[in-house]
């Protein structure tokens, strides 16, 4: 899979400056990482959840042609995704440069730093919240064969963000060993739950900041292989319930299309 990485880059005239959005649909966006040059340190976020959430939030402001490129303006977009909960699919005219996405995005994921940062104390910045590692030899900065989603890159002058990376997440390696795992794990599922209704009659919201998808009630049970976990405020159909061997209760629910998974009830919220 070739590994891709989001950056903001140039104003729609070819220059730092330009006016709010993305004129071009090419002041903000996703490339390919041999079209991005090499870089100097790798800053990987220690937690994978986070690293997810910061890819994540990338893909989103380079999808979005509301946000474009100016470093007078760089602020914008921070005053506008700090107001609307960092949904950066939906904010509206800002503006941004290099450095202030990435602060965007790493605050996105929970992790705080200041919106002010630029590529000169970009490194000390993200160091000092003792939430990311640093690599700097070669086989990181000019290779991206070791790369993983939600790294973030620095160089002098700029930073990106990558958006599909090379190295899978060890919770990958252990839910989805193989290409066909995920459709396994869920038709394991649907079949030992035939019992079970599949339509869903009730829309839940999730409590926990992550939660377990089971293929069964009861945390002594794998998790979903497509599907593992779910966030806190995420929405859920929730289809059915039962109780496990211990007695809690649990929720049968639709994730998505076919997939199915168990939750535990005491983090599902009725709305």
């Amino acid at each position: 899979m070739a590994v891709t990485i989001g950056n903001a880059r140039i104003s729609e005239h070819g220059t730092v400056n330009g006016s709010k959005g993305d004129q071009t649909g090419k002041e903000v966006m996703t490339q390919s990482w041999s079209s991005g040059g090499t870089w100097t340190q790798v800053i990987r976020p220690k937690s994978e959840d986070a690293a997810k959430k910061i890819a994540a939030a990338m893909k989103a402001a380079c999808k979005n042609n509301n946000i474009g490129y100016s470093q007078a303006d760089r602020l914008s977009l921070s005053k506008l995704a700090s107001k609307n909960g960092y949904k950066l699919d939906k904010v509206g005219k800002c503006n941004c440069d290099c450095s202030a996405l990435v602060a965007v995005c790493v605050n996105a994921a929970g992790i705080k730093v200041a919106f002010t940062m630029y590529t000169g104390n970009e490194l000390a910045l993200l160091k000092a919240t003792g939430k990311f590692n640093v690599y700097t030899s070669s086989d990181y900065t000019k290779s991206s064969s070791k790369l993983r989603t939600g790294d973030i890159l620095l160089r002098p002058g700029h930073t990106a963000i990558v958006t599909s990376g090379a190295v899978p997440f060890s919770s990958d390696k252990k839910t989805t060993p193989a290409s066909s795992t995920p459709k396994k794990t869920a038709s394991k599922t649907s079949s030992k739950s035939s019992g079970l209704s599949k339509t869903p009659k009730w829309t839940g919201k999730v409590t926990a900041n992550k939660l377990n998808v089971r293929t069964w009630a009861g945390t002594n049970n794998p998790r979903v292989g497509a599907y593992p976990y779910l966030y806190k405020n995420n929405k859920i159909k929730v289809c059915d319930s039962l109780k496990a061997k211990d007695g809690s209760k649990w929720y049968y629910i639709k994730i998505k299309d076919k997939y199915y998974g168990f939750v535990s009830a005491k983090y599902i919220k009725k709305v």
